[in-house]
C-alpha cells in the first residue's frame, strides 16, 4: 500500500513539521519506482538476513528517484494497516501479517490488490479550535462516506499552547469519495464540523 503523506498546510505549524494525514491510491508512485522499490527492499532484506516478516517504510520522490527515509521491521501505524490499506486496496494485510508471523502460508490471491478507492485521512488540531478545558464534544452525523473517526481528548482534559509534535493532534477522519478531492472534501468537511468545546 502507499499513501501519499499530505503536508499542504505545514506552514500553519512552522517551524515544526507537522504531517496532516494523507490519500491513497498514491498519485506520485509510478511502476519505475515500484520496481526501484522492489531492488532496494531485495538489497535490505539480504543483508538484514530477512525471510519472512513485514517492512513499512517511508520514501521521498525526487527527480523521478525515490529515496528512503527508513525502513522499518514492523507495520505502519495510524490506521495505515488496519483501515487504509484494506478500504482503499481491499487486500486485509493485517491478517495477512499475522499469518506471516504465525507461519501460515499466503496464498497469492490474498496479495492481489482487489480495488481502487480513493481514501482520505485528515487531522483536528488545536489550532482549529479555541483551547482551554474541554466541556463538551459534539459530532457531526456520520453518513456512509465517513469509514471511522475518533478524538484523542476527553472531557476534563486541557487543551492549550501550539501543535509542537504528531501527540497534540486532537483527533482524525478517514473518509472515502468517488474521486480523490471528493475524499479530502469529505474528511475536511466532517472534521470542521467536530466541535470541541473549551472553556
Amino acid at each position: 500500500g502507499f499513501l501519499d503523506r499530505n503536508y499542504s498546510d505545514m506552514h500553519r505549524f512552522l517551524p515544526n513539521i507537522i504531517e496532516n494525514g494523507g490519500d491513497m491510491p498514491s498519485i506520485f508512485i509510478k511502476e519505475k519506482h515500484k520496481k526501484q522499490l522492489e531492488y532496494y527492499l531485495e538489497h535490505i532484506a539480504k543483508k538484514l538476513n530477512i525471510k519472512n516478516g513485514v517492512i513499512k517504510g517511508d520514501i521521498a520522490i525526487y527527480n523521478d528517484t525515490v529515496y528512503i527515509i527508513e525502513f522499518a521491521l514492523r507495520l505502519s501505524g495510524g490506521n495505515f494497516s488496519t483501515i487504509c490499506i484494506p478500504e482503499s486496496t481491499g487486500v486485509d494485510f493485517i491478517k495477512i501479517a499475522i499469518n506471516l508471523h504465525l507461519n501460515i502460508p499466503i496464498e497469492e490471491q490474498e496479495l492481489i490488490v482487489k480495488k481502487d478507492e480513493y481514501i482520505a485521512l485528515r487531522y483536528k488540531f488545536p489550532e482549529d479550535i479555541r483551547l482551554g478545558i474541554v466541556k463538551e464534544i459534539k459530532f457531526p452525523k456520520k453518513n456512509d462516506n465517513i469509514i471511522f473517526f475518533a478524538t484523542h481528548v476527553k472531557i476534563g482534559d486541557t487543551i492549550k499552547g501550539k501543535t509542537t509534535d504528531h501527540a497534540k493532534r486532537l483527533g482524525f477522519v478517514i473518509a472515502k469519495g468517488d474521486t480523490r478531492a471528493m475524499a479530502i472534501k469529505n474528511a475536511q468537511s466532517f472534521l470542521d464540523k467536530v466541535e470541541i468545546v473549551c472553556e
